[in-house]
Parts: C-alpha cells; sequence; structure tokens
C-alpha cells in the first residue's frame, strides 16, 4: 500500500477528487467508463459506474446504501484498511497486482481509494477505482512458461560444453567444442588464450571485454562471435554461469555452446528487410500499423509514433484500448469484425489526442490474409482529415533509479522472505481449490468445473515445487568481496548519501541536517554496503517522522559522523513516534517489523553489512523519536 499524508483528501494526492454533490456524483458514475465507486463516510454505496456494477456489483444495479463490506465481505485486509483511513482522508493504492476473486471468477486488479470532499469542504467519503490486469497477468505468465521450456530445450540440445577455471583459466572442452572452434581434439592446451584466439580478429576485442564483464561480476552471460571454419564463416553462441566450489566462493564457469549460423542469417536476412520495408513505410505520409487477432499492436511506422507522440518500442504490444482508450475501441469495433472476417472496412472517428485537441481520422482496416481463409489480423491506416494536427509534448520519462546490490547473501535474505510470504496463500489458495474440488458434483457442475479446479491444484502444487527448487539453488554466500572495499571519507559517503536520498524524492527536501564530524574519517569499508545502510536507516527516519505525531512531520532529522576513540561513528536521528520499548531486543532481527507492508529486512541487512565491514550498528531511545548509530573501525 502506498500511502499520501498530510492535510486531508486535497494533499492526498496529486489530482484532488473534485468537490462535487451525491446528485453529480450519480450522474458521473452512471457515464464512466472506468469501473469506480462512490462510497459515503460509514463505506455504504452511493453510486457506482457500470462496470463496476458488472465486474464487481454481483450484478445489483441498486447499490446505493448497501454497505461495501456487505457486498463484498471476502476482500484483502490490505483493502480494508486503505477504505478505513481513505475515509478519514488519506489516499492510497494498490502496490503491484492482486489476486480477487468476485462470484467465483478470479481476476487481477490494480486500485485506487481516495477520499472526496463535500462544498463545504468536510469529507463526504471515499472513490474507489479499479483497474482490471488480468489479461496482463495471464499474458506475463505465458511468457514465463514459455522461456521455462526454452531453458528445457536448451538443457537438452546436443550441443558443445565448456568448463572455465578461475584461478587458472584453463579450459575443460567437450569433443563438441574442439570442432565448433575450428581445433582438433588435443592440437592446443584448451585455455582461455587458445579459445580466444579461435575467435575472428574483428570480434575479439568486443567478446573478450564482455566475457571479462561477466566475470568481475559473476553473473550468468552469453555472447556471440564468428569463427573461420575451413574457409567458411560460422557464428557461435556461448552460455556460461558461474559456479561455487564446496567453500561457497565461485571458482569456476560451466556453459554451452551453439552454432548459431543459420539464425544469425536468418536474422541478418529479416532484418535487412524489416529495415526496407519500415523504410518504405516510414516514407507514407499515412499511420500505419498492423495488429493481431487479439488487437495487439505488432508494427507501427513513423507516421504512427509521431501521431500518438510515443515510440514504437511502447506501442507495440499494447492493445488498440490502452491506445485510443476504451470509447476509440466502441468506435472501431465494427470494422474490426468486420476485417477480422476478411473484408475491408473504413470509417471515420473524432479523437481526441495527448495534445488535447480533437482530429477527424478516417481510418481504414485491411485484413491480414496471408492465405485464403485464414486471418491472422489487419492493417490499419489512419489519416488526419482535419485542417490541423499538432505534436504532443514530449513524454518525459521516469526511470527509478536501480537499487544497490549489496551482495549475495543480501539477495538471498530477500529471496527467502519472498519465498516465505508466497507460501502461506498458496497453502490457502490449495485448500479452498480442495474445498472446491468436493463441493462441485460431476452430474452438476460438468466435467470443465471438476477440470479447471484440478488444473488450478496442479498449478498450486507446480508453485510449490518451484519454490523448493529454488531454494535449493540459491544456497551459499558471496557478499565481503576484497575487491569492493576502498579507503574512503566517511563524510563523503554521508554527503553523497543524504543528497543521493533527497534528490531522488524519497526523503524531501531540506528535511535532513548534516553535520559532518572533523574531516577526514577515513575508514576501510564497501562504499556500496556503507550507502545501502545509510540509504536504510534515512528511509527509517522518514518512515518513523511520517507515521510519527503530527508536529513530528515538520521536524527536521540529522545526519552527523564524528569520531569516537579509533572508531568513525554515523549517526542517523529523527523526531518520530521512537521504538516501542518491547520491540528494541528484536529490532535487528530479520521479518521483525510493526509495519503494514514490508519483510522487516532493511535493519537486519544493515547490521549484516556493518558487521561485514567490523563496524558496530546499534540503537538508542531519544524523548521524541530514536536514533541509529553505525561504527566503523578508523583507517591505520
Amino acid at each position: 500500500m502506498a500511502e499520501n499524508s498530510p492535510q486531508g483528501a486535497r494533499a492526498a494526492t496529486d489530482a484532488p477528487v473534485p468537490d462535487w454533490t451525491l446528485e453529480q456524483w450519480r450522474t458521473i458514475c452512471s457515464q464512466a467508463p472506468t469501473r469506480i465507486a462512490v462510497l459515503d463516510p460509514e463505506l455504504r454505496y452511493i453510486a457506482a459506474s457500470p462496470g463496476w456494477i458488472e465486474g464487481f456489483g454481483r450484478g445489483d444495479p441498486d447499490l446505493a446504501g448497501k454497505g461495501f463490506h456487505d457486498v463484498h465481505p471476502g476482500i484483502r485486509r490490505s483493502w480494508r484498511s486503505a477504505l478505513a483511513r481513505a475515509s478519514g482522508g488519506l489516499a492510497g493504492t494498490s502496490e503491484g497486482e492482486h489476486r480477487v476473486s468476485f462470484d467465483g471468477e478470479p481476476m487481477w486488479i490494480r486500485w485506487t481509494c481516495t477520499p472526496w470532499t463535500r462544498p463545504d469542504g468536510i469529507i463526504g467519503g471515499v472513490v474507489v477505482s479499479v483497474d482490471n490486469v488480468t489479461d496482463r497477468v495471464r499474458d506475463r505468465h505465458r511468457l514465463t512458461l514459455a522461456e521455462q521450456e526454452l531453458h528445457l530445450a536448451l538443457g537438452a540440445a546436443r550441443a558443445g560444453t565448456w568448463k572455465l577455471d578461475l584461478r587458472t583459466f584453463d579450459n575443460d572442452w567437450s569433443e563438441q567444442t574442439w570442432r565448433l572452434y575450428g581445433l582438433e581434439p588435443g592440437q592446443v592446451r584448451p585455455s582461455f588464450e587458445s579459445w580466444a584466439q579461435s575467435i575472428a580478429p574483428d570480434d575479439r576485442t568486443r567478446v573478450l571485454e564482455s566475457v571479462r564483464e561477466h566475470i568481475e561480476r559473476l553473473d550468468e552471460g552469453e555472447v556471440e562471435w564468428r569463427v573461420n571454419l575451413e574457409g567458411r564463416e560460422r557464428w557461435l553462441m556461448a552460455r556460461g554461469r558461474p559456479l561455487a566450489g564446496l567453500d561457497g566462493r565461485v571458482d569456476h564457469y560451466v556453459g554451452v555452446v551453439i552454432d548459431v549460423t543459420d539464425r544469425k542469417l536468418s536474422e541478418q536476412r529479416l532484418l535487412a528487410h524489416t529495415r526496407e520495408l519500415k523504410t518504405i513505410l516510414d516514407s507514407i505520409p499515412i499511420a500505419i500499423s498492423r495488429i493481431d487477432r487479439e488487437l495487439r499492436y505488432v508494427f507501427v511506422n513513423r507516421e504512427y509514433e509521431t501521431l500518438f507522440a510515443r515510440p514504437a518500442a511502447e506501442i507495440v504490444g499494447l492493445r488498440i484500448d490502452e491506445l485510443i482508450g476504451s470509447a476509440g475501441l466502441a468506435t472501431a469495433a465494427p470494422a474490426i469484425r468486420e476485417a477480422l472476417a476478411g473484408r475491408p472496412a473504413t470509417f471515420e472517428s473524432r479523437l481526441t489526442f495527448a495534445d488535447g485537441k480533437p482530429r477527424t481520422m478516417r481510418v481504414s482496416l485491411v485484413p491480414d490474409a496471408p492465405q485464403p481463409g485464414k486471418v491472422d489480423g489487419f492493417f490499419l491506416l489512419s489519416v488526419d482529415v482535419t485542417a490541423e494536427r499538432a505534436r504532443e509534448a514530449e513524454l518525459n520519462r521516469i526511470r527509478d533509479k536501480l537499487d544497490l546490490v549489496t551482495g549475495r547473501q543480501v539477495a538471498q535474505l530477500t529471496l527467502l522472505a519472498v519465498a516465505h510470504e508466497l507460501r502461506q496463500p498458496l497453502h490457502a489458495a490449495a485448500t479452498f481449490a480442495e474445498v472446491a474440488r468436493q463441493s462441485i458434483p460431476a452430474a452438476d457442475g460438468g466435467p470443465d468445473g471438476a477440470r479447471a479446479v484440478e488444473r488450478t491444484s496442479a498449478e498450486i502444487r507446480r508453485a510449490n515445487r518451484v519454490i523448493d527448487q529454488f531454494l535449493e539453488s540459491i544456497g551459499g554466500t558471496g557478499v565481503g568481496d576484497p575487491t569492493g572495499r576502498a579507503r574512503v571519507d566517511l563524510n563523503a559517503i554521508a554527503a553523497r548519501g543524504l543528497a543521493e536520498f533527497e534528490r531522488h524524492g524519497a526523503g524531501g527536501s531540506g528535511r535532513f541536517t548534516f553535520h559532518p564530524g572533523s574531516s577526514p574519517l577515513e575508514v576501510d569499508v564497501n562504499p556500496v554496503a556503507i550507502a545501502k545502510v545509510l540509504n536504510n536507516l534515512l528511509r527509517n527516519a522518514v518512515e518513523a517522522v511520517e507515521s510519527g505525531p503530527a508536529q513530528a512531520a515538520a521536524a527536521p532529522a540529522t545526519v552527523s559522523t564524528a569520531r569516537r576513540g579509533e572508531r568513525a561513528v554515523l549517526c542517523v536521528e529523527d523526531s518520530g513516534g521512537g521504538v516501542p520499548r518491547g520491540r528494541r531486543s528484536t529490532l535487528f532481527e530479520p521479518f521483525r517489523t510493526s509495519k503494514a507492508t514490508g519483510l522487516g529486512l532493511g535493519l537486519s541487512i544493515s547490521r549484516f553489512l556493518v558487521e561485514l565491514e567490523g563496524g558496530e550498528i546499534w540503537h538508542e531511545p531519544r524523548p521524541k523519536g530514536s536514533a541509529f548509530f553505525v561504527a566503523l573501525p578508523l583507517a591505520s
């Protein structure tokens, strides 16, 4: 659950809900194309859109006056909490996708709960909106299954295998690998150098740099290169992954090498053909796209990109309604049915694009029929027939900065926590599936219902097996690589970490005051790990202040450094509600948290990273708030 505070419904979201009367809400809901419902302060229905009634209202068109929890007794606890908070003036949105079931039909949704105010400024209730993302989740699941099948196929393929010893860089090649490298078995000493000599000179530098980067990161990698076999140029592809020894340290890489010449040649021919076709289509002053039978974009030309002010990479894969809206899809539906039936169709529609200006478009749909009787989709040609055409302002994209990777053991803790969290809903789902199976008589439910329940049970069992196998595969250690250590000034780490935290909006500019100690405070540590610890403590301080007394939200939090004896000490102090006395003894233990969300790993991971650097982390209560200290040995 993502929450916003401070002052009432208007400050709870960037786009506050308008101050409408009850009658206005009912009018808006009756025409709304999305799934929304308006509730009063007691969470009784005031109005609901047709989409809400159809999807979540159990077919009851007269929901007015009925309690939300009475109509939906089985909703998640997090949703109940969000509704309660929204009725008090705090908006909330779901993080990720949630699986729900209405009338026995499972679906995946994202939801938002936003308070609305009456014209007199008093909170009038809650607006709930829901986005059904079931198709998106199912598509992603199908993609995951396809990827797993691909991995199995590669494992069963008869290809050359190899093993690289990271200590000596000696190689062990299968007989087929020798042949793929253009060498006779035993012709040379199998080593990293002899393999490098078999690579085409034009590819050698690129390939060796890529391989060295993967080895430095100790991650799985793939690389392609050319070799010359009996006067013929061939393409090879190698894929490798690190392998830990009995001591838990990665000392080998193992992998396969496959001749991919035919694929590369096909790709080159396809790429040349695609470029030629795209060049032709991009030169046509008509917006052209190709859409499959599932109404998803497969191709768009340059004019289409310009029309919607979005690059092709963002459009391809979207459904039509995700780009032009549900109203636009409803207008195009008759023509789409004609095109999918193999008959061309043309219509005109007035659309408003991202620039806010309405345009009249003449749209022609041409069936994509590679052979008689088989329609794979259709081509859509759009021509702007209005007098003017304006460009949409350039779309600003904000990329979340990747969290710093703190090592394999931290990842292991996180993955174990995820597996732990998945076990409980899977167990509950298995129980419900068994109850459903016993509750559907073969004569009444029919074989389809029984098979569906049995298939659900099988998928749950498979998911549990996947978790078991996954947990077996993440054993071992890896954090603490001495090559990541450096002599750094703790003042510099604190200043950079605080600036980075505030720059990305995590704490708000000016929330923290920094008091550096006597400089320098040089320590021999992994700066990435210590920066991660600081980030965790800053995030905890922000959350403590925001969840504490109202007057604490404006009070500054402090970051300071100092020298204490032979140790450099970093302190993060907040003015929040403090840590309850009963939780202080378990504060740094994993999976211990008092928050509504989270895994309870932040402080345990921080302690692990600090102790790995020979340091100490502890908590001290304050009259108003808490202080967390990190002490590290000063560099000799």
